[in-house]
């Protein structure tokens, strides 16, 4: 399964656009979905995923530590939904 990886991108195209909260968020989700699996970072995006944290963390300062706390308590179907809301659509906010 690789809904974890595909959050962490996600979690990196929303701190691409600007979205830093909803990509901190999304961080704390993907990682919590990580840690219930063995080959938690088989997939190579360890270093992807620590350098998007550190530059989320630079951003929010304190804030990162609250939303990624919130990703992280998420049911897996919230991560989800929020991870897909608004792709394919050109009038983000």
């Amino acid at each position: 399964m690789m809904m974890p990886s595909a959050i962490a991108h996600l979690s990196r195209c929303a701190a691409l656009q600007g979205d830093v909260v909803r990509a901190a968020v999304l961080a704390g989700g993907a990682d919590a979905l990580l840690s219930h699996r063995a080959d938690r970072w088989a997939w190579g995006g360890e270093e992807d995923r620590d350098m998007n944290i550190g530059e989320l963390r630079a951003q929010l300062g304190g804030e990162f530590d609250r939303a990624y706390a919130e990703g992280r308590d998420m049911a897996a179907d919230d991560i989800v939904r929020l991870a897909i809301r608004g792709i394919g659509r050109s009038d983000r906010n």
